[in-house]
């Protein structure tokens, strides 16, 4: 057997310095993962030199691949208020959102209401929209007489963004009274008016006869 020489025999001194390399490798572990955490998937984290009069022996410590961290990871040291600059759009919201608190619907119109009646024993005069205000038209609620027999045809007009229009207003037989026809109508609609413009309920007569009796009620609000 080959005689050892004194360079390459191991002694107490030297196991010692070899152990004692493995230990402080097994140290230095924990700290290389947190290393690698912040740079790059491969690096190498700290090398360890321990050395005697013979010999000297290196322990490399390194991290490679993803960190992996288990359990809760709490984040302190924010500032309460994180500062956001530039465009931030959020996305993934319900279609419909959850209201917490109290919601008070106010019900009404979402102008000032309206509604005047006018009747007249023969033609009718109309009336005048308020100065300064549109009127929107809702119902159109009307009452005719004529002679016993005959038939009536009506119409309503107003003027639109100074445009004329008429609407033809269909009547059904109510009732006969003193000698006349009652015919009536109640009709929804949307008709505008302008400011201070004329709104006019005008009938006729079909038959031999005339108009007797004229009573017109519209309903909605003044913007």
């Amino acid at each position: 057997m080959e005689q050892l020489t004194k360079a390459q025999r191991l002694n107490g001194r030297h196991i010692t310095a070899i152990v004692s390399a493995i230990c402080i490798a097994i140290v230095l572990a924990p700290m290389a993962v947190v290393a690698a955490s912040t740079g790059s998937r491969s690096s190498t984290i700290q090398k360890v030199l321990v050395t005697d009069p013979i010999h000297a022996y290196e322990a490399r410590v390194s991290s490679t691949g993803a960190l992996k961290v288990g359990g809760t990871v709490n984040v302190g040291n924010l500032p309460a208020t994180q500062p956001v600059s530039g465009s931030v759009n959020i996305g993934n919201l319900p279609t419909t959102q959850n209201v917490g608190g109290t919601v008070t619907a106010v019900p009404g119109s979402p102008g000032t209401p309206f509604t005047m009646t006018q009747s007249a024993n023969a033609s009718f005069p109309g009336f005048f929209v308020p100065s300064g205000k549109h009127l929107t038209i809702q119902t159109v609620s009307v009452r005719v007489a004529v002679s016993i027999g005959d038939k009536v045809a009506a119409f309503f007009s107003n003027i639109t963004n100074g445009a004329s229009g008429e609407l033809f207003v269909p009547l059904t037989f109510a009732f006969t009274s003193g000698g006349d026809d009652f015919y009536v109508a109640t009709l929804p609609v949307d008709v505008y008016a302008d400011p201070s413009s004329l709104v006019t309920f005008e009938t006729i007569d079909e038959g031999a006869g005339s108009t007797s009796f004229t009573e017109l009620t519209v309903s909605g609000y003044l913007t």
